[in-house]
């Protein structure tokens, strides 16, 4: 037996039926209505105008019907097109009584062509005083809700275009990408760019370290891949004699999907003969505030406040959107709080230097943890490093922190709190589990846990039961990140407001109180290397590649044994660096080994003349001095195909006819690219690239599956 229609299928269903009585007509979708003017233009030229100033010709207007008011012979109408909502005003002495009942009948989300004279009502409110009303279009779905908008995340972006009905917000975001993307062509034509179009499909994937998507032409019996980035095709422009060429490309990339990634992208890409790396980094000093300049009239750009992160972090890789929850964009500027400034000149360090900054900080941040933890353990009597003294305290303090709440917020965290410790409390075998799940191995495969033990320098004796493994497992892993944990949260719940590492007069106190003989008005640069100097016991070397596995393995970062300790520096600086760079910075010179179409410093063949720009946190833009040795690329060809022989998806693969080309001699060159959907985020102010994709790649909706 079939259910109750939906409210949604029982309005399609009335709206079907009065499109059927209009065919029955006559009416057939007409397309002879021409506006003469848009409802922003409208309200530019006359709001401050007089009622008797108004002109008196008559004019057209066109769009969608988006609110509508029937007071028995008097009508008032919203209607909206691409610029913006006017009013109008229907009288039935002044349209019939015909034509002023059919209108009656048109539903919101109608498509309708109105003409008369301007005119203002009592409240002042500049409104079209309607002598012809014709309907365009027949809207058999509503449109979203007339007052509040669209809100579920999942369907602004899967139906952008009613996002783009009830949102003034998004409308507006997209014009701003549409203005960089004129803006940055002007000035790339003004500074003697030429732009050019490369091709989608290539034989071999090339151009940048990523999993391609593979496709199949039938007529030439070949797989050939999706384009991951233009570059060695633009480097034989450069050959050819363009010196100075661009391309604003779609590229695709077959990664996962997160707020900052997209399978599909747009990007520049451009290249400039007889010019180095830090030529291109001045480039951008240019770029940058000039496009900020004309998208945002300013170089400051505001940034959504953490109350809308919520939003970005739950859809992450993996995750589904959240359906419940509910943003009011056509307030979101009003959540911005924080801003950068866009004006050059930028920061610029090289990786070892922004490193060296992480590793003091970090140093520091976990001394403070552990020194007032230690304090207040002594005072309680606790020992610091047993989870069981430590789990009990928390539970106490949880207790009397809750103790003030209401019930139902009580029922809440008491709830999170409990399923977050039984999840920490599990059986031994369950803990492990998930640990394993985690790093892909196999709990009872002897051989996988005692690679992982030889990973984590784990003391494991040769022939080991699988029990015995998973105890060693399970003591060095598990209860050492319960424990972690644990002092964690008591350092959040007593003292983390107490020592702050950015404050000054927190700094130097601590000085003070060790005795360490620090300047009078010292910077919070000068005081933590002060401190660093003294307290810390254990620094991190960044040439040791066990100190760099170590602190990977601290933070959970994934790293391959058998690393270099550049590409593990160059891990670290991804996992635990990046996210805080706010302010833009140029991080530059980066290893060879991760940099395979990079021109080598003359400084130190290990490291390549490469930057990247951050800025938000996000890279925005990788370029580098293009490595024009074809003997020395040809050799970095090989060294990736071996690593994708050994198992690397996104190694490179051999390019033997752009090999070959720079056989023919690429002049000295710098190139850079360039994220233009994360640029249009930092302009925007957007956490979510989704938000500035029109139509964002989403996991397939229920009904499509």
């Amino acid at each position: 037996m079939a259910g109750k229609p939906s409210r949604e299928e029982e309005l399609r269903a009335a709206r079907g039926g009065k499109l059927a009585e209009l065919r029955a007509a006559g009416w057939a979708w007409p397309n002879d209505f021409r506006p003469t003017h848009r409802a922003a233009e409208l309200h530019a030229a006359h709001d401050d105008a007089a009622a008797d100033a108004l002109p008196a010709e008559e004019l057209a207007v066109a769009g969608r019907m988006m609110l509508k008011r029937v007071q028995g012979k008097t009508s008032f109408v919203q209607l909206q097109d691409e610029s913006g909502r006017i009013q109008l005003m229907a009288l039935r002495e002044q349209l019939g009584d015909a034509a002023y009942a059919e209108f009656r009948r048109w539903d919101l989300g109608d498509i309708i062509g109105a003409r008369g004279a301007l005119m203002k009502t009592r409240t002042g409110e500049l409104t079209v005083r309607v002598r012809e009303l014709r309907l365009l279009g027949k809207a058999l779905r509503p449109p979203p809700e007339k007052f509040h908008g669209l809100h579920d995340v999942e369907l602004r972006y899967r139906r952008r275009h009613l996002d783009l009905l009830a949102n003034e917000h998004a409308r507006t975001l997209f014009r701003r990408r549409s203005r960089l993307l004129a803006e940055l062509r002007r000035l790339l034509d003004e500074r003697g760019f030429l732009e050019v179009e490369t091709p989608l499909l290539h034989p071999v994937a090339g151009g940048a370290a990523a999993r391609p998507f593979v496709t199949r032409h039938e007529a030439l019996r070949r797989d050939l891949y999706l384009r991951v980035a233009p570059e060695l095709y633009l480097k034989r422009l450069v050959i050819g004699g363009f010196e100075r060429v661009f391309e604003l490309n779609r590229s695709f990339r077959n990664e996962g999907l997160s707020t900052q990634h997209n399978p599909e992208f747009t990007m520049l890409e451009l290249y400039q003969a007889h010019a180095d790396y830090r030529d291109l980094m001045r480039l951008l000093e240019e770029l940058l505030p000039a496009l900020a300049r004309v998208v945002l009239g300013g170089t400051r750009v505001r940034l959504l406040s953490a109350a809308k992160k919520k939003e970005d972090e739950d859809l992450d890789e993996g995750e589904d959107i959240n359906e419940d929850e509910e943003i009011d964009l056509n307030t979101v500027f009003e959540q911005l709080t924080k801003e950068i400034d866009l004006s050059a000149p930028f920061e610029q360090l090289t990786l070892r230097e922004v490193l060296r900054r992480y590793c003091i900080r970090e140093a520091l941040r976990l001394y403070f943890i552990k020194e007032a933890l230690r304090r207040y353990c002594r005072e309680e009597k606790l020992n610091l490093d047993d989870a069981a003294d430590l789990a009990a305290e928390y539970a106490q303090l949880e207790t009397d922190i809750l103790s003030s709440e209401s019930v139902v917020m009580l029922q809440r965290r008491l709830y999170k709190h409990v399923d977050t410790l039984q999840q920490y409390y599990m059986k031994e075998r369950e803990a492990l589990r998930w640990y394993c799940k985690e790093k892909k191995l196999n709990l009872d495969d002897v051989a996988d846990l005692v690679a992982e033990c030889a990973r984590l320098e784990i003391d494991a004796p040769d022939g080991g039961s699988v029990a015995m493994l998973q105890r060693q497992l399970h003591k060095y892993v598990v209860e050492k990140k319960l424990v972690l944990m644990l002092q964690r949260r008591l350092y959040k719940h007593l003292v983390e407001k107490k020592l702050d590492l950015n404050n000054a007069a927190d700094l130097a106190a601590e000085c003070a109180r060790l005795e360490i003989d620090a300047p009078d008005g010292g910077s919070v640069t000068t005081l933590q290397l002060l401190l660093y100097g003294h307290v810390v016991e254990k620094k991190l070397d960044l040439d040791d590649v066990a100190d760099l596995a170590a602190e990977c393995v601290r933070l959970e970062i994934d790293a391959p044994g058998g690393e270099s300790a550049a590409m593990l520096q160059l891990r670290l600086f991804e996992h635990a660096v990046e996210p805080t760079l706010k302010r833009p910075t140029f991080v530059t010179e980066y290893p060879v080994e991760a940099s395979p179409l990079a021109r080598r410093c003359d400084h130190d063949p290990e490291r390549a003349e490469r930057f990247e720009l951050f800025a938000a946190g996000r890279e925005l833009a990788n370029g580098f001095s293009e490595l024009n040795d074809p003997e020395d690329q040809a050799e970095r060809f090989r060294r990736q195909a071996e690593l994708r022989a050994g198992g690397d998806p996104e190694a490179m693969r051999y390019d033997k006819e752009y090999v070959r080309a720079l056989e023919h001699g690429l002049p000295p060159t710098a190139g850079v690219g360039v994220g233009i959907d994360r640029l249009a985020m930092l302009l925007c102010g957007e956490r979510s690239i989704r938000e500035v994709l029109l139509f964002p790649q989403l996991r397939a909706a229920p009904d499509e599956a």
